[in-house]
């Protein structure tokens, strides 16, 4: 297994562990039905800011660079500070798309690569119809390929910490062989 992607399951694994052991109370608000997806995406986003300390987390930014291929088959690098991340839809239909988390750096400069991971997240009990989980995987497909993110996760928050699952992509596909239920060793 690529030793970048095994390092960076391990942050994201640590970081779901802390928002299960020190933010148990959001999981209970509301008669059990935990408190909205952006307060855990917030509180999972400081955890992950601690983890990639080299980098910035943001949630619902809306800054976009784009990778196009010229005439020598290399990627050029445009930016549109006033444009989404535009994504095709089931309808083949273009559309605004800002994901939930990324983990980047914040640059003016072209030649940065910017995007490093991004992230779609839903709970447990707002995981919405299979067309919907369709959209997300979409969206992590088009950021991975066209956005050069190097990984997307697609998390769906457990109401217990060892039912939460996710989903990675890479270069545009989920990977595969890659496990969909997280095993958290020795309590962690």
């Amino acid at each position: 297994m690529d030793e970048n992607l095994l390092s960076i399951k391990g942050k994201v694994r640590s970081c779901l562990n802390k928002l299960y052991t020190r933010d148990a109370f959001l999981f209970e608000r509301n008669n059990g039905e935990g408190v909205c997806e952006r307060c855990l995406a917030f509180r999972f986003g400081m955890y992950l800011q601690c983890e990639f300390k080299d980098y910035y987390v943001d949630a619902e930014y809306d800054n976009t660079v784009t990778y196009s291929l010229d005439e020598n088959n290399g990627y050029v690098r445009e930016t549109n500070e006033n444009k989404k991340k535009q994504v095709l839809d089931s309808n083949g239909v273009e559309s605004n798309r800002i994901p939930d988390i990324i983990i980047h750096k914040r640059s003016l400069n072209l030649a940065d690569d910017n995007d490093y991971i991004c992230f779609e997240l839903k709970k447990w009990n707002r995981i919405p119809k299979k067309k919907l989980l369709e959209k997300d995987s979409s969206v992590l497909e088009t950021l991975t390929s066209d956005y050069m993110y190097l990984f997307g996760f697609h998390i769906i928050f457990g109401k217990e910490k060892e039912e939460t699952k996710w989903t990675i992509f890479q270069f545009g596909d989920k990977i595969k062989g890659e496990k969909d239920v997280l095993v958290f060793e020795n309590g962690a």
